[in-house]
């Protein structure tokens, strides 16, 4: 009895084991029905995998840091979605991250998609948008990676920012016809994107629109678009069929590149071009406009370009030199960072400031020359120019700003201006070749890590104050300081303009500059002169004197002296000799100068010194000078007197009275005069037809049958003048005839 109870406790201790360790097939968790509230009048339910909201109004928008309810527990396991109709807002945030989503249902009654809503829902492969949807918020479906269909309602109006950014299943978008209003970076980084079609009505395009789309080939756009951000095809090499309606008014494509309408402004590039030649109509280069054209190599920039906007040649990975119109004032931020190929680069001579990151990145680039012009050198701007070996800072920078020259590997000495004030951190970070560096003005502020890790000396002016045992310090770097005297041979002397033959010593003043420090002569240099008396090349020495030692020398010419061609007076004859040209006997001698009657002479003009001297139009030749004696204003001067005629003649025949009878002459020449009647009056009544007077000799004839009477008679008088005089004035006198 005993061996079998015990046989069955074996038997039944090992049945117990079978069952704890057997596998168990067909049983999974199943967590219990879950709800709340997502809205005023809006719930949520999540069972088996599904999520359902329900009700009537907006949901909640959740912001950063805040989660939906539902995401805690049930994010991962979430793989459909289900918005009754009544709800009107999907909110902010609320799905984000559900990556095994795969289906979503949305009614018509929904009319806003919020911010995220979607964002990394890696596996909703389809979107079934409803009519009544006008607006999809900011990174709604971005990296949505498996989405790969897209229908948008007609009621849509407008869409956020980046809202489809990194979906990379995607392979073409239509957009519908009442929207207006599309945001920046709306289809980044959709690797399989190969075409985008705008509808009509759409105004705005987004900076970015399409960047990193490199499958995308067909871009179509409307003639409602006025406004472009910047490049909105970037790093898109495919791109081969740009199109711009023909009805568009702001835009245009020419060759495959994308302008204003009126060609000024260049706004995209894409990226399938080796070689372009900017048309001439180009003033304007845009934000971004080649920025991923990694094919370009050879760039020939249009004549008329004043502006260059920021990032415009970033990435051009090919691109091996740049030559800049000299109208370019203004290189906008990182203008050429990671163009990895540029060998040198020649900036525009009017250049003025430099942004940030310039050439960041140009690992290639070996020479480039900064213009005087500049007074701003941008952070980074030549960060990682690993094989820029010299480059000089042109005075007016005042501060070096931080990581400028960082990485620049090759770079073995550099002069820091008299301008500079700062020197910001890390600026010389990683030029482990840097071995010289050298101060021309005041100890500037040093940022305790400008120089970290390389190891150099550095030179700064003797008999400078500000440079005092504590600035002579490491800033992060081992640095040996050395005082110099300052060498005249890289100063700057003024031009000298040329000077003109006096017969002594020329000494024109100079002005001597180290920088933008003015030296002062005796004090810091002396003045020497050599070959400055007679025509040719004269020599100035500038010898440094006390804290400035070596010399430097500049040339100036000296030139014949010009000697003015007097101009002639104005003369009228006067009955005596008279001179036309005034006399310099020092410098020449003069024939023909003299002259007594009225006319015209000529003065002969000749040098005595034509090595020394030159007439002021730089010849030597007799210079004839025309001059002119005037003829004098006529003297003539009349007056009236009076004639008496008998009757007792006048009653048988004509009398004649002779004109000095009528006429008295106080002044006047032997020249010929013309004589007019005016009138013949006795009272107020004309009796002219009894009065003739000869035009030529002025005599008066009195006609027969005249009355007694006393009679005005009016006569005008002008004397001709001869070759001395002119004509005089018309002369008028009245006199008087008495018949009695």
């Amino acid at each position: 009895m005993t061996k079998i109870k015990k046989n069955l406790f074996v038997i039944l201790l090992a049945v117990a084991m079978i069952v704890v360790f057997m596998p168990v097939a067909g049983i999974q968790t199943v967590y219990a029905d879950s709800s709340g509230s997502c809205g005023n009048n809006v719930t949520w339910t999540y069972s088996n995998g599904t999520l359902t909201i329900s009700g009537s109004g907006a949901m909640t928008d959740y912001p950063n840091g805040e989660s939906a309810p539902w995401l805690a527990e049930y994010r991962y396991d979430i793989n459909s979605v289900v918005i009754k109709d009544g709800v009107t807002s999907i909110g902010d945030q609320a799905f984000n991250f559900c990556n095994r989503m795969t289906s979503i249902s949305i009614p018509s009654s929904v009319t806003r998609i919020g911010k995220n809503a979607f964002y990394y829902c890696s596996s909703l492969s389809e979107i079934p948008f409803q009519n009544g949807l006008t607006n999809i918020g900011d990174n709604a479906f971005a990296c949505c990676m498996g989405l790969n269909t897209i229908s948008f309602p007609d009621t849509l109006t407008s869409i956020g920012n980046s809202v489809f950014n990194n979906c990379s299943a995607l392979k073409k978008v239509t957009f519908p016809r009442n929207l207006t209003s599309i945001g920046r970076d709306l289809f980044q980084y959709c690797s399989n994107l190969e075409t985008v079609v705008f509808s009509e009505g759409i105004t705005k395009i987004g900076y970015d629109l399409c960047k990193g789309c490199p499958k995308l080939k067909n871009v179509s756009i409307p003639s409602t678009v006025k406004t472009i951000e910047s490049n909105p095809f970037s790093y898109c090499p495919s791109l081969t069929n740009l199109s711009v309606d023909a009805g568009n008014q702001s835009f245009t494509v020419q060759d495959g590149v994308l302008f204003s309408k009126d060609k000024t402004k260049l706004v995209a590039c894409p990226d399938t071009k080796s070689s372009y030649v900017i048309p001439s109509s180009v003033t304007s280069v845009g934000y971004g406009a080649f920025m991923g054209c990694s094919k370009l190599q050879n760039l020939t920039f249009a004549d008329g370009i004043t502006e260059i906007g920021g990032y415009a040649f970033r990435d051009c990975t090919s691109l091996l030199e740049v030559t800049l119109p000299s109208g370019v004032t203004e290189l906008r931020d990182e203008a050429f960072y990671g163009c990895s190929a540029l060998t040198g680069a020649s900036l525009s001579e009017n250049l003025i400031s430099m942004g940030f990151s310039s050439f960041q990145g140009c690992s290639n680039l070996e020479t480039i020359t900064i213009p005087d012009s500049v007074t701003r050198i941008g952070a980074h701007s030549f960060n990682g120019c690993k094989k820029l070996s010299d480059i000089s800072i042109p005075e007016g920078i005042t501060n070096i700003e931080y990581y400028t020259f960082s990485d620049c590997e090759s770079l073995q000495s550099i002069t820091l201006p008299q301008s500079v004030q700062s020197i910001s951190y890390y600026v010389f970070d990683g030029c482990s070749n840097l071995k010289r560096l050298k101060f021309l003005g005041n100890a500037p502020r040093i940022d305790g890590s400008a120089f970290r890790g390389i190891t150099a000396t550095a030179y700064y002016p003797i008999g400078d104050e500000t440079w005092g045992g504590s600035v002579l310090l490491g800033y992060g770097g081992n640095i040996t300081w050395e005082a110099y005297s300052y060498d005249l041979s890289s100063c700057v002397i003024s031009n000298i303009s040329d000077q003109d033959y006096t017969g002594n010593a020329i000494e024109p003043v100079v002005e001597v500059k180290i920088g933008n420090k003015v030296l002062v002569k005796d004090q810091d240099y002396t003045v020497s002169y050599a070959d400055n008396l007679g025509i040719g090349t004269a020599k100035v020495k500038i010898t440094g004197i006390n804290n400035y030692s070596g010399s430097a020398e500049t040339t100036f010419s000296i030139i014949p002296a010009k000697v003015t061609v007097p101009s002639p007076k104005k003369l009228t004859y006067n009955g005596k000799t008279q001179t036309g040209v005034s006399a310099n006997e020092e410098l020449y001698t003069i024939s023909g100068n003299t002259g007594t009657k009225a006319g015209s002479y000529t003065a002969i003009l000749t040098l005595k010194d034509n090595t020394n001297y030159t007439w002021s139009d730089g010849t030597t030749a007799d210079k004839d000078v025309k001059w002119t004696i005037s003829k004098a204003a006529n003297p003539l001067k009349i007056g009236a007197k009076t004639a008496a005629i008998r009757y007792s003649k006048l009653r048988i025949r004509t009398q004649t009275l002779a004109v000095t009878k009528v006429i008295k002459f106080t002044k006047k020449l032997n020249d010929k005069k013309t004589y007019t009647l005016s009138s013949a009056k006795k009272g107020s009544k004309s009796f002219k037809k009894y009065f003739r007077i000869s035009k030529t000799s002025g005599k008066v004839t009195v006609k027969k049958g005249l009355k007694k009477g006393t009679y005005k008679i009016t006569v005008k008088v002008q004397a001709k003048g001869n070759s001395n005089y002119r004509a005089s004035a018309v002369k008028t006198v009245t006199f008087k005839v008495i018949v009695k």
